[in-house]
């Protein structure tokens, strides 16, 4: 515990070890601020995201959902995915990075669904976009959903 505060002091983040590493009674317990960890920013944002697209501002809670994704690189506690008591944080982080894809993906057809007026894809003459694919037709994308039993995306 000596070597942890003393490396936790020169680490060089300005906070030094003061109050990081408590003594207890029955050990020692680690202190830190929760915004320092990727899983509370993440569902801070996550939180963030949702509300702002519940008041109906959809770019804002892209521009927040993306922001939130972003700090994702890999699996959650992939050190600790073998181990049992974590199994419960692996699947609850999981589980919110699906509502958090699938609130990015809402956000963003409601962004789009702004240049759709009366289903006419933002054209006079209707139809889809132009330079855009019309997805009703059973293109690649949904073969590959059918071959799943229709599951969707196959997020997961």
């Amino acid at each position: 515990v000596s070597r942890l505060r003393k490396s936790l002091a020169a680490g060089g983040d300005g906070n030094g070890s003061a109050g990081l590493v408590v003594t207890r009674e029955h050990g020692y317990e680690f202190r830190l601020d929760p915004e320092r960890l990727d899983a509370a920013r993440f569902e801070r944002l996550l939180a963030g995201g949702r509300s702002e697209l519940a008041a109906g501002r959809s770019q804002r809670a892209a521009a927040i959902l993306e922001e939130g994704l972003a700090l994702w690189r890999g699996p959650p506690l992939a050190d600790l995915a073998y181990e049992r008591f974590a199994q419960p944080e692996i699947a609850r982080l999981d589980e919110l990075k699906v509502v958090a894809l699938e609130l990015l993906i809402e956000a963003k057809l409601a962004l789009d669904g702004h240049d759709n007026r009366a289903g006419t894809g933002g054209r006079a003459g209707g139809g889809p976009p132009r330079g855009r694919r019309s997805r009703s037709g059973p293109g690649p994308r949904r073969r590959g959903c059918q071959r799943r039993g229709g599951r969707g995306l196959g997020i997961g």
